[in-house]
């Protein structure tokens, strides 16, 4: 189961003013001579600061550090790691397993002349950006993707481990230059970890119960990969419509054994359950509720 001058009329303006001073001096006028150069150099000097200040710069920032734009504002933060996000498409719910794993980084931008989300990479390797594969990845616990202003996330699926020869960045070609944001150890370190392999041990809900019953749901999962969060959720259809979530830490080599849903009914009838999850196979239970 289962995203882009007044530099040429200083120096013409300039040029006129030279001549217009040089005119009729003679040479042994030694003063006027001094004063003549010292025009020529001034104007120079101002071009050269006209040129200096239109020329792009490369900036290295820190998370959380505002880079200012022509004409706007960029700022990345909180990088964080994910195996896995949720959503829900018509009623159902999608789960969207990375490769491996994935780098979010929460991104603001204000004003005009803003880099698309197209513009953003992160280096070294040739790495998806989420979206480009989730068209949709509105995902529940995270705001909206990145579009090109305002604040949303952005994301990169990656391998795991992942330990580049060299310390990974994300970059961004804008108007005012190349900007990078250099990933911190903390993140660095998350990354070069193992993913998980989670699998389904168990999904206990009773056969029939009685109105009034309660009916209790539980999980058991499993992870034989590295360490992480298990994220799956329980689809509801006839006497209730509509998804329940879980979430929760497996260690390496464990299982946690849950309680995800329980609920009562007043009236007979039918319960339809499904269960789907971060890298399992989807189970079914239907549970009637017969008339005590």
């Amino acid at each position: 189961m289962q995203s882009r001058r007044k530099f040429l009329a200083a120096v013409v303006t300039g040029t006129a003013t030279i001549a217009g001073c040089t005119e009729g001096l003679s040479n042994s006028d030694d003063e006027s001579n001094t004063t003549s150069t010292s025009q020529t150099t001034i104007t120079s000097t101002s071009a050269d600061q006209t040129t200096a200040s239109n020329t792009p710069t490369n900036q290295t920032l820190e998370f959380g550090e505002t880079a200012e734009l022509k004409g706007g504002s960029l700022e990345l933060r909180e990088p964080f790691r994910r195996h896995s996000a949720l959503n829900v498409m018509g009623g159902n719910i999608v789960v969207a397993d990375f490769q491996e794993q994935a780098l979010f980084i929460r991104v603001r931008a204000n004003g005009d002349n803003l880099p698309s989300p197209e513009d953003f990479s992160l280096v070294p390797g040739n790495n998806p950006r989420v979206r480009e594969r989730f068209q949709r990845p509105g995902f529940r616990s995270l705001n909206k993707p990145y579009e090109g202003g305002g604040e949303g996330w952005m994301a990169f699926e990656l391998p795991a481990p992942f330990n580049p020869d060299i310390t990974p960045k994300i970059e961004v070609e804008t108007e005012s230059g190349m900007l990078s944001w250099e990933l911190p150890e903390s993140i660095r370190s998350t990354l070069n970890t193992e993913p998980p392999s989670f699998s389904l041990r168990a999904f206990e809900a009773p056969n029939t119960v009685t109105t009034g019953e309660e009916i209790t749901v539980r999980i058991e999962v499993e992870n034989t990969g590295g360490a992480g969060t298990f994220r799956g959720g329980l689809e509801r259809t006839g006497l209730i419509t509509g998804p329940v979530f879980t979430s929760f830490d497996v260690p390496s080599g464990e299982s946690r054994h849950k309680e995800i849903y329980s609920d009562t009914f007043e009236s007979a009838g039918e319960l339809n359950l499904t269960f789907t999850g971060h890298g399992i196979e989807d189970q079914s239970r239907t549970v009637t509720i017969e008339e005590k």
